[in-house]
């Protein structure tokens, strides 16, 4: 991918993303319960989380985040649609949390839970799912002119490999160790 592509894709990405952050966070201002019902059902699934050790939370997070973002990635292919739907539910899922965290906690308070790792995870999503929209538009060329798709999909796979993974790590690295040492001097 080129740098002018990077740009496009990256504009459309974190348009989407942020399009459906701000969809979330009014919509559980507008639907407060139902926002608030969502989150502490997500809570209840992920309580098993709450009583693990850090390294165990952080290959939790790690290989949870890491399947997610290559296999929204390659399936770009599908038209670019599973990248979009994951961006938007992350858009949407962040917007809520922001929302609920911020009004029971303050700002501080969430800020300090999602800027440490957020600053990997978040650039993170966004490049794997331009590689994804990426492999979309390709997988179309190749449908539609016959263009080559292979070695748009070795270049995904590398890309992966050596930026988005490391991000990815670092992100639950932090996650797990750094964001819960943060958010102690909160509480």
């Amino acid at each position: 991918m080129d740098k002018k592509e990077i740009k496009i894709y990256s504009a459309m990405t974190i348009a989407v993303f942020a399009f459906f952050a701000l969809r979330g966070y009014y919509s559980a201002e507008n639907y407060s319960e139902m926002a608030t019902g969502m989150l502490e059902e997500f809570r209840n699934e992920m309580s098993f989380i709450l009583n693990a050790g850090p390294v165990a939370i952080f290959f939790i997070i790690l290989i949870n985040n890491s399947v997610k973002t290559f296999l929204f990635m390659l399936s770009g292919f599908l038209f670019g649609l599973p990248p979009f739907l994951l961006l938007a539910f992350n858009g949407i899922f962040l917007g809520i949390v922001a929302n609920i965290v911020s009004k029971s906690e303050g700002w501080r308070f969430l800020l300090a839970g999602i800027i440490p790792h957020g600053i990997f995870e978040i650039p993170a999503i966004i490049l794997s799912m331009n590689y994804g929209l990426w492999l979309g538009h390709g997988f179309y060329r190749k449908l539609r002119f016959k263009e080559p798709f292979r070695e748009k999909l070795s270049v995904a796979i590398r890309f992966f490999s050596r930026i988005i993974l490391p991000l990815l790590i670092i992100a639950a690295i932090v996650e797990a160790f750094i964001t819960p040492a943060i958010l102690d001097n909160f509480l």
